[in-house]
């Protein structure tokens, strides 16, 4: 704080519970929950501000039909201030497949139907879409406890082929602590229509310290 004052977050939370919690058992069901936020003001006397205003929450439930294979049905909220995006709210349902699986790494493939809503910034009328969400995500466990996390999601829209969105992140978290951990990160965001005068394409990297729960 001085001439220009300056403010930052950034958090996130992750939860997954799986039944049951022994992976050497056949999965039935696993229930997954993640929230990020990123947030930034810049004011400076006779300067227009500066904020950065990033926020993202999701709900999964996935019910397994076989060891690899399962039913899915999910709810995504994001707000993104820097492409004018005052809410996007998705829900959706579909099957997935744990196309690879072994004790140190998964890779799993989703497709699904989505019903979208997006609320724009001004006077832009808000739009609802119908389409779908083709995903993968893949996890991977090294020695000494490292964790590499990455997901891609592709949303095209059936009524209205301009409207298409995509997100990708990845993150590796090694542990320094107990139950600390040192993570880096990085969220890509693509909204192939925002409102004009706003880009398309969002970036964010992130490093910093986790706490995992028992």
């Amino acid at each position: 704080e001085s001439t220009q004052k300056s403010q930052n977050f950034n958090g996130g939370l992750h939860f997954v519970r799986a039944t049951p919690s022994a992976d050497w058992l056949e999965p039935r069901n696993r229930t997954i929950v993640d929230f990020s936020a990123a947030y930034g003001k810049i004011t400076q006397p006779s300067t227009p501000e500066i904020k950065t205003e990033i926020y993202h929450a999701g709900l999964e439930r996935d019910e397994y039909i076989s060891p690899r294979f399962f039913a899915f049905g999910q709810a995504l909220f994001d707000h993104n201030f820097s492409q004018g995006l005052d809410l996007q709210q998705s829900y959706g349902g579909g099957f997935g497949l744990a196309a690879i699986k072994s004790a140190n790494q998964e890779v799993d493939l989703k497709g699904s139907i989505t019903y979208t809503r997006q609320s724009f910034a001004g006077a832009t009328a808000s739009m609802n879409l119908i389409g779908a969400t083709l995903a993968e995500s893949y996890n991977r466990k090294f020695a000494h406890g490292i964790l590499f996390a990455q997901n891609l999601a592709v949303t095209p829209a059936f009524n209205n082929s301009n409207a298409y969105s995509a997100i990708g992140n990845a993150t590796l978290t090694a542990p320094f602590y107990k139950r600390l951990n040192l993570s880096v990160g990085t969220v890509d965001t693509f909204l192939n229509d925002p409102p004009p005068g706003f880009k398309k394409n969002s970036f964010q990297f992130t490093m910093g310290v986790t706490y995992t729960l028992p």
